[in-house]
C-alpha cells in the first residue's frame, strides 16, 4: 500500500495476507506538515492476473490548519517556573506557547514563539484584536505596573465577554505585591489580595486536595479515583506562596497548603471566561524531585491551561454537512452566530460566499435564521462542476461588529464505498431467508454450482410430481360432474334437442 500527495510518495506499508481472509484494516498513520489543503492518495499495486484495477486507488482531499491552542505567558525573570512551565506546554502539539519575558531594563522584553501575525513586535498587545488571537493568558512574577491600565483592562474584557481563560501564578512581584489591587486584574481574582506589605514566602510545603479538588478535571492524574488520590498524595512539596485574604464567594479551592490551610489554587468562572490563581511559584520542584518519566508537573499545566481555555468559543463558525459531495448532491452550510456575551444572535445578518474551482466570481447566497436553533443560520448549494470548492461566510453582528468564517469542500468521486467495505454478514442472510435462498460465505464459494444445479433439479422434480386418484374416490368432484351432466340434460330436453 502507498500512499501519496500531490503525486509524490510519502510512505509504504506491507500487509500479509491470510488464505480464505478477504478483508482487511490497515491503518496508515502520518503527519501532515504543510498548511492548506492537499490532495492526498492510497495506493495498491494491482496483484499478479488481477484484471478489475480501478477501485485499486483512493484519493481525498485534507484540509490542514493550525488549531494549536494560542496560549500568551507574561513573566517578568527567566526564573525556573518560568523555563519548565514554558517547556511543558511547548512539548505538547496542541499547544502554541507565546512567552514575553522582561528583560534588559523596565520594559524591555523577549519574544519567543511568536509568528508574525500576531502583532508582538511592541510586546503585549494593546488592542483588543492582537489579544484576540490567544485563548488563555498567563502571568508570572510581575508587577502591574509593566502593563499599562488599558492593558490590563483588555484582559478582563477577554476574560469577561470573549471566554478567554486567565490565571495568575505565584511570586515576589505578583498578587498584591506585584500592585494588582483595585486593578482590573483584581476584579476577575478568585481570591483576595492582602496589604501590599505581606511578603512572599519562600518556605517549603506539600498540598492537599480539597474534596471538589479531587473531582475537578485540572487535578486529575490517573483515571481511577483511588489511583488520582494517591498521586497527590505522594506528590513533592512546592516551594514558596503568596498568602491570601480570603476566597471570593463562588471560587472553587482546589488546592490547599498542608500546613496553614492556606488556599493554593482556586478557580471560578469569571463571565463568559474562567480564571485562577496558582500562589506559588515553585511548582517546577513537582519535575525536578520525580523520575524523569514522571508527568505530574507537564500534566498539571496542560490540563488547567486547557480548562482555563474551554470558554474561549468564536463568535463565528461553520460547519458543511459533509467533506465531499458527488456533483449535484446538495451542500448544507451551517453558521453559529454569538454576540459580544457569547449569547445565540439573532439580529445577525449572514451570508455565504461560494468559490467554484474554476476561479469564477464567487455566488453570493444568503443564510436564513433556523426557528428552532438560536444563532443558528443555513443555506444550501448545489454543486455542478468536480473540484475543490471554497465557502466564505461573513456575519454582521447586532453590535455592529463583523466577523468573517471559513470551509472548504470537494466535489468528486464519493468515498461511502470505502467507508465501511467489510462484509455484512447478517444482512445477506436475512436477504437469503426472505427470498428462500441461501448465504454462502466466501470460503464455500467453490460449492455454489453444485447447490443451484441441486436446486434445480429440486425444482424440475416438484413441478413433475402429481397424485392419480379415480373420480368416484373424490365424492365432492363426482357429485359436481353429475349435477352439471343432469343440468345439461334437462336444459337439451326443454330446447327440443332430445
Amino acid at each position: 500500500m502507498i500512499l501519496e500527495r500531490d503525486g509524490e510518495e510519502l510512505m509504504r506499508k506491507t500487509q500479509l495476507t491470510t488464505p480464505g481472509v478477504y478483508f482487511y484494516r490497515v491503518d496508515l498513520s502520518f503527519q501532515a506538515d504543510q498548511k492548506g489543503k492537499q490532495t492526498y492518495t492510497i495506493r495498491i499495486p494491482a496483484a499478479p492476473g488481477e484484471t478489475i484495477v480501478d477501485n485499486n486507488t483512493l484519493s481525498f482531499p485534507v484540509t490542514v490548519t493550525d488549531r494549536r491552542l494560542p496560549v500568551l505567558y507574561l513573566e517578568g525573570s527567566p526564573r525556573e517556573e518560568y523555563r519548565f512551565l514554558r517547556r511543558a506546554l511547548f512539548r505538547d502539539k496542541d499547544f502554541r506557547i507565546v512567552s514575553i519575558l522582561r528583560v534588559g531594563g523596565p520594559k524591555g522584553f523577549l519574544l519567543q514563539g511568536a509568528e508574525p501575525d500576531d502583532g508582538l513586535e511592541k510586546g503585549f498587545p494593546d488592542t483588543a484584536e492582537k489579544l484576540a488571537r490567544f485563548e488563555a493568558i498567563l502571568l508570572g512574577d510581575i508587577e502591574a505596573g509593566y502593563l499599562t491600565p488599558a492593558q490590563l483592562g483588555l484582559i478582563e474584557t477577554a476574560v469577561r465577554e470573549h471566554g478567554r481563560g486567565f490565571c495568575m501564578l505565584g511570586g515576589v512581584n505578583a498578587f498584591n505585591l506585584g500592585g494588582y489591587q483595585k486593578t482590573a486584574i483584581d476584579r476577575m481574582l478568585p481570591v483576595v489580595l492582602p496589604a501590599p506589605n505581606v511578603s512572599y514566602k519562600q518556605v517549603e510545603f506539600r498540598i492537599t486536595l480539597s474534596e471538589i479538588g479531587h473531582k475537578h478535571p485540572i487535578m486529575q492524574q490517573n483515571s481511577n479515583p483511588l489511583f488520582n488520590r494517591r498521586t497527590w498524595d505522594e506528590a513533592p512539596p512546592l516551594i514558596g506562596f503568596n498568602p491570601i485574604d480570603a476566597v471570593k464567594p463562588g471560587a472553587q479551592v482546589l488546592a490547599v497548603n498542608s500546613q496553614t490551610g492556606q488556599p493554593v489554587l482556586v478557580a471560578q468562572n469569571y463571565g463568559a471566561g474562567r480564571a485562577a490563581a496558582f500562589t506559588s511559584g515553585g511548582s517546577w520542584y513537582w519535575l525536578m524531585s520525580r523520575p524523569r518519566e514522571d508527568e505530574l508537573h507537564e500534566k498539571f499545566w496542560k490540563q488547567l491551561v486547557r480548562w482555563l481555555a474551554v470558554g474561549a468559543k468564536a463568535k463565528l463558525t461553520v460547519e458543511l454537512n459533509k467533506d465531499l459531495f458527488l456533483p449535484d448532491e446538495s451542500v448544507e452550510i451551517r453558521a453559529t452566530v454569538l454576540d459580544k456575551t457569547l449569547a445565540p444572535d439573532e439580529g445577525a445578518k449572514v451570508t455565504a460566499r461560494i468559490k467554484d474551482p474554476f476561479n469564477a466570481d464567487p455566488r453570493t447566497v444568503p443564510m436564513r435564521s433556523e426557528l428552532i436553533e438560536e444563532g443558528v443560520f443555513t443555506a444550501g448549494f448545489t454543486p455542478a462542476d468536480v473540484g475543490d470548492y471554497a465557502v466564505e461566510v461573513t456575519a454582521e453582528l447586532s453590535d455592529g461588529t463583523r466577523a468573517v468564517a471559513t470551509a472548504t469542500f470537494s466535489v468528486g468521486e464519493t468515498l461511502e464505498e470505502f467507508r465501511d467495505p467489510a462484509q455484512k454478514v447478517e444482512t445477506l442472510r436475512a436477504i437469503a431467508d426472505a427470498s428462500g435462498g441461501r448465504y454462502v460465505p466466501p470460503a464455500e464459494a467453490a460449492s455454489i454450482p453444485g447447490l443451484i444445479d441441486a436446486r434445480v433439479r429440486r425444482m424440475r422434480t416438484d413441478l413433475m410430481e402429481y397424485e392419480h386418484k379415480d373420480i368416484w374416490d373424490t365424492p365432492l368432484l363426482f357429485a359436481l360432474l353429475v349435477v352439471s351432466l343432469t343440468v345439461e340434460w334437462a336444459l337439451r330436453r326443454r330446447a327440443g334437442m332430445m
